[in-house]
Parts: C-alpha cells; sequence; structure tokens
C-alpha cells in the first residue's frame, strides 16, 4: 500500500526540491483490503462526485463502466477525473493517490484480479450486503463492487455479472441514486 514518510528539506533550487528522509513508515491512513469501484456510468457531472467521495473513503481505483442504461458516454475527462482523485487523496490524507481507469466494457471486468467480485443489485432479494460480507473468507484482500447507472443494471448485464462469479446483493428496499 502506501508509506508515509518524515522529511527534512535539505536543498531548493527553481526547479527542484530535495528532501533527505527521516523516517518511513506504513501509511495509518489506507485500509487493508484493496477496493475497485466499476461504477457505471452515469450521467455528466456525477462521476467527479462518486471518485471524489469514494477516494476519500479509501477506494483503491475507479473504473468507469458503460451499461446498457447509461445515457451518456465518457468524455476525454481522464485527466481531469485523476486530478479530482489526486485532490480528494490530499485532502484526506491518504497515502497513496487511487487509479481512475478508462471506460470499460462490462465483458471486460476481470474476476480473477479479485478475492471477491460483488454486484449491487436493486431485483436481489436472497442476499443482503451484511450476509455477503459475512460470508467472505476473512483472508480477502482484493473486492471488486459493480455499480449501475442511473436506471439500474440490465437483466442481460446480470447475468453477465453472475456468469463473471459475482456475487449479487441487495442494499435494502429503498433504490438509491448511483452517486449513494
Amino acid at each position: 500500500m502506501g508509506t508515509d514518510y518524515r522529511a527534512k528539506i535539505a536543498a531548493v533550487s527553481k526547479a527542484e526540491v530535495h528532501f533527505d528522509i527521516l523516517s518511513s513508515s506504513t501509511a495509518l491512513t489506507e485500509p487493508q483490503c484493496s477496493l475497485t469501484l466499476f461504477q457505471g456510468l452515469p450521467k455528466a457531472g456525477k462521476l467527479e462526485t462518486i471518485i471524489q467521495k469514494c477516494v476519500e473513503l479509501g477506494i483503491s481505483e475507479v473504473v468507469p463502466v458503460a451499461m446498457e442504461r447509461s445515457v451518456v458516454r465518457l468524455s476525454k475527462k481522464l485527466e481531469r477525473y485523476q486530478r479530482v482523485a489526486m485532490e480528494a487523496s490530499k485532502q484526506s490524507r491518504r497515502g497513496v493517490i487511487p487509479r481512475v481507469g478508462g471506460l470499460i466494457e462490462p465483458k471486460e471486468i476481470d474476476p480473477a484480479a479479485f478475492d471477491a467480485l460483488l454486484l449491487a443489485y436493486e431485483l436481489e432479494s436472497e442476499h443482503s450486503i451484511k450476509n455477503v460480507l459475512d460470508a467472505l473468507d476473512g483472508n480477502i484482500k482484493r473486492v471488486g463492487v459493480i455499480i449501475g447507472p442511473e436506471g439500474g443494471i440490465s437483466d442481460e448485464e446480470a447475468k453477465l455479472f453472475a456468469s463473471l462469479g459475482a456475487q449479487s446483493f441487495s442494499l435494502g428496499h429503498r433504490i438509491l441514486r448511483t452517486e449513494t
């Protein structure tokens, strides 16, 4: 994960600042489990808020996903989104700057990259987030969470995610906004 450094300024020039490292330690602000958010592409403007708040909460990576019910397509704002992640990291004193990935299709999610792949699905009635998390092995290090766009996840996408091994769960009886 991240490393925190305690340093002393050794030299300053117009182009550089040199430091002497006095000590280093594991970043205390980083979670032990790496969490990747696969976010169904929301309407314009909402992705920045999602990135900002998720970074503040400790997410490791945000990957926008072009889903069937996504109403817009990602503009060429990847650099801007990465800057939002950097600013949110600084504000929340994170030890790392989470990555914002480029736009992918649902079929491009690689379940092998995760110890658990979870799907927040509004039509799930059997599994709550609590019992899904309780059932996970305590040695989980990498988790992927899929959140749909406005309008939710289509039946075909839900079937695709299930075929990838995603465990669907309910967030309760209310329908939440994608940014929530």
